[in-house]
């Protein structure tokens, strides 16, 4: 048989009183019902007593109860007791009804940020006051109503944030530009949508030349300025529809949907121009020498993997650099 644990809180402590007109009034539920009508019902239900931390609802059982704050303060934990809560609970506020009525495991932990009192409804007594008072009625349709738009609000920013750390994980940090990870995954669906179509797509791997002697010489720093500023001027001779990542340490990788092996490289030698004439501004009184760059393409093949793709268009790019760099090959 399943234990129905939230009948009572483990910690809980029965009060040996009744609840009085005061602090039913008190009690978001029971504004504008007519409390003379009911107060001989509520006397019958329990008040329970919780001590900071205790446990009122946890997340996953079954709950039969809806609980009506007296005093104190309640925090909702969604993902563990432990995590940070997303709302608390002041005296007049309920909770518990949303799983009393569907019949679901609770959805959060409930937990006391300090004593508490809560008045126990259970779930005759619950629907009685549903059947009994229309103003009872209307105020838990009110109370789902809002649950139901700070619920949507709550997966909103939750969205929000995983959205945000998504950017984080797939953005490098430094240049702004996404990183391997998130090109090999763009890469690999890009391949298979162009040759679905059968379109043509190409490929540029693209190095920083004698890039650890700019670190070596210059200092890190300014190394810093040179990524960032080719990043620039990769991203100014691209097409929107065209994918650059930050491949690792001075290597980049630009992806060319919809473009054949000449488009390629008319688009190789116009980066490679465009670095070469670039001004570095490295924030300090030193002068860099020009920064230049090599260049591999490839151009995507009948039934190729993302891998080969790849494979080949570095090959290109070390033959840029054996054949005395600021080139491209392909």
């Amino acid at each position: 048989m399943v234990q129905e644990r939230n009948k009572r809180p483990s910690t809980a402590k029965y009060i040996s009183r009744t609840v009085t007109k005061g602090e039913l009034q008190t009690l978001w539920l029971f504004s504008g019902v007519v409390l003379d009508n009911v107060i001989s019902m509520l006397n019958r239900c329990p008040i329970h007593r919780l001590s900071k931390n205790d446990i009122l609802i946890t997340q996953g059982d079954v709950n039969k109860s809806c609980y009506l704050l007296l005093s104190g303060s309640l925090s909702i934990h969604l993902d563990s007791r432990d995590s940070d809560p997303v709302t608390k609970l002041r005296v007049g506020e309920s909770i518990g009804e949303l799983s009393l009525i569907d019949g679901q495991p609770t959805s959060a932990n409930v937990i006391a940020n300090d004593l508490c009192e809560v008045l126990v409804l259970n779930e005759e007594r619950f629907w009685t006051l549903v059947n009994a008072s229309h103003a009872f009625s209307r105020n838990l349709l009110f109370l789902l109503a809002r649950r139901l738009r700070d619920n949507n609000a709550t997966i909103s920013d939750v969205m929000k944030r995983q959205q945000k750390y998504e950017r984080v994980s797939t953005t490098d940090e430094l240049t702004g530009l996404h990183n391997r990870r998130w090109i090999n995954d763009k890469l690999s669906r890009q391949i298979k949508r162009n040759q679905y179509n059968n379109e043509p797509l190409s490929l540029l791997m693209l190095d920083i030349d004698r890039f650890k002697s700019i670190n070596d010489n210059y200092g890190h720093l300014v190394g810093d300025q040179v990524l960032m500023a080719v990043a620039e001027v990769m991203s100014n001779c691209i097409r929107p529809t065209d994918l650059v990542a930050r491949y690792g340490g001075e290597e980049f990788i630009i992806v060319l949907p919809v473009t054949e092996l000449a488009g390629a490289h008319i688009v190789a030698d116009r980066v490679c121009k465009d670095i070469r004439e670039k001004n570095v501004d490295t924030k300090t009184d030193l002068q860099l020498p020009k920064v230049t760059v090599s260049i591999g393409f490839a151009q995507l093949q009948n039934n190729e993997s993302m891998e080969n793709l790849v494979a080949r268009a570095d090959t290109a790019l070390y033959q840029a650099k054996n054949n005395g760099r600021d080139r491209v090959e392909g």
